[in-house]
């Protein structure tokens, strides 16, 4: 009615659907089991436009405009010059999840969070100066990456600045014998799963296999951002091994996540189903033996 996109019919749950279950089908296996987990994200090679209808738009493939608009936003930001502004997002299952599109592009009730909570952030937080004549879906993204790393005589900080964690000066934490978990859900439609793996890379760069003394970084199988998703692993501690390897020197070599129980999640994984999340850039491997639903029957290799 105002003119704008809506955003919200851009993709119907139904082509969601169609795209996860083509992702897993490509993508899972890795594993050595038919658990529909994609627990190598790096190796999937996904490609939307093997979807693409060939005629008119049907159930079952996309049309062209949705096929170009999944490249653009797994593509990751990027300037007028073709410059990557961020990362690229990896194709996962979790697209099909309601918290997928939740953020990326709204439900009948609320309009996509990175509308109105991005939006909104941008202009009154990230950008300098804040506020003004500022809409999200006409702004260049070159002119609100521009706003972003601003400062003026207020605000002698920029929203880049404070807000890019990509330091790997982290020898005073690691002589003070701190040590850092990092986790991420590979499905995260916020924050990019491929963007902390490249800050780890970035670690290992520096500190080589010393890296895995004090950080370790692992990923979560279909999991939206910070818990959801129907081939999600989603729940596992991360409390218990962070105070065990400060206090007591024992390293995570694993951590045991399962499915959701929550019946809102909508999991599509088998009930008790566990996995063990393995230390980036360790996957897990199914022994051969043994209950293939349990994660005592899986390497970290």
């Amino acid at each position: 009615a105002d003119g704008k996109p809506d955003l919200t019919r851009a993709f119907t749950d139904a082509d969601l659907d169609l795209v996860s279950r083509a992702v897993v089908k490509q993508c899972a296996g890795h594993d050595g089991t038919d658990d529909q987990l994609i627990t190598d994200p790096e190796a999937c090679t996904f490609d939307p436009a093997s979807l693409q209808c060939s005629g008119d738009k049907a159930d079952n493939c996309l049309s062209a405009p949705q096929v170009a608009a999944l490249h653009k936003i797994f593509g990751g930001a990027k300037g007028k010059d073709g410059t990557a502004l961020y990362s690229p997002w990896p194709y996962d299952s979790g697209i099909s999840s309601p918290g997928w599109r939740l953020w990326k592009l709204g439900n009948a009730k609320t309009p996509a969070l990175n509308l109105i909570l991005g939006g909104l952030s941008l202009k009154y937080v990230f950008m300098t100066p804040a506020g003004g004549d500022f809409d999200i879906l006409t702004t260049p993204v070159d002119d609100i990456r521009a706003a972003v790393a601003a400062t003026d005589a207020t605000y002698k900080t920029s929203g880049l600045d404070f807000m890019v964690a990509d330091k790997t000066a982290l020898e005073p934490f690691r002589k003070h014998k701190g040590k850092l978990i990092l986790y991420h859900g590979v499905s995260d439609p916020v924050f990019s799963a491929l963007d902390t793996i490249g800050y780890y890379k970035k670690l290992q760069e520096k500190y080589r296999d010393g890296t895995s003394d004090f950080a370790r970084l692992f990923l979560a199988p279909g999991m939206n951002h910070c818990g959801g998703g129907q081939y999600a692993l989603d729940s596992f501690d991360t409390l218990d091994p962070i105070v065990a390897w400060v206090e007591r020197g024992k390293a995570p070599e694993r951590l045991i996540a399962t499915a959701s129980t929550d019946a809102q999640s909508g999991s599509r994984l088998r009930p008790g189903l566990s996995r063990p999340l393995c230390p980036y850039p360790q996957t897990p491997h199914y022994r051969g033996a043994g209950n293939s639903d349990e994660a005592a029957a899986f390497d970290c290799r």
